[in-house]
């Protein structure tokens, strides 16, 4: 991966050049394959992680191996931003859904750009407060919305993410079981099955060789929009 690219992700949009190549050069490049972990929650050594290919999923993971989906993470994104500023171990599981370039910047690298850049400062708080946002999104998801709105939503963000025009509708190219669903939203496996199966029965949503195919998006995005003015009232 040349430095050029690597530059061109938003956290060095407009910072000084001598600054980014500082910050660049003092990073670890690593190619991360499909369905490979990146980090693990409390590895103690924090590093601010700059997605430049493909799509992270970051989970927590209990004792016995249940899991619980944080956020979608996209190139060109960020990781690890409130554990590099802070200094504190990972908080987070996180776990490549495609194959993954990144740029691993220690902690001292980072406090070094942060002093002498304002502008790189600026950018590392937008994407803090852009995370502080989804975060809250999803609080008041998981408090309110039913289990359908939810999967909808998750559903949506997958297509949006990983959606491939195919005949029939729109193809998730990532594999998605029942359980990992469920897991995704913290339920039960049935509350999932069900909305499912409505969907299917509909017409909506299919399985083909183990990929999701959505026929139509308007009904999904349907399901938020009336979960979303129920709460308003």
């Amino acid at each position: 991966m040349k430095s050029i690219e690597v530059s061109r992700h938003p956290l060095f949009c407009g910072v000084d050049a001598e600054v980014a190549r500082n910050a660049i050069a003092a990073g670890v490049i690593r190619v991360v394959p499909q369905g490979a972990t990146l980090h693990r929650r409390g590895e103690a050594d924090p590093q601010l992680v700059l997605l430049i290919s493909g799509s992270v999923q970051l989970f927590s993971s209990t004792a016995d191996g249940e899991e619980l989906m944080i956020a979608l993470v996209r190139a060109p994104g960020l990781m690890g931003e409130a554990e590099c500023m802070l200094g504190v171990p990972a908080r987070t599981d996180s776990r490549a859904l495609e194959r993954c370039c990144v740029l691993e910047i220690d902690r001292r690298a980072v406090s070094a750009a942060l002093a002498a850049c304002p502008r790189f400062a600026a950018n590392l708080a937008r994407a803090l407060a852009d995370k502080l946002c989804g975060a809250e999104a999803r609080q008041l998801a998981l408090a309110f919305e039913p289990v359908e709105a939810r999967l909808a939503r998750l559903l949506v963000e997958y297509a949006e993410a990983y959606g491939l025009p195919v005949h029939g509708g729109i193809k998730i190219r990532v594999p998605l079981g029942q359980d990992q669903l469920a897991s995704a939203l913290g339920v039960a496996r049935r509350s999932v099955t069900r909305a499912l199966k409505s969907w299917t029965d509909g017409g909506v949503l299919a399985k083909q060789a183990g990929f999701y195919v959505i026929s139509d998006l308007r009904p999904l995005r349907a399901a938020l929009s009336l979960d979303a003015m129920a709460m308003a009232r």
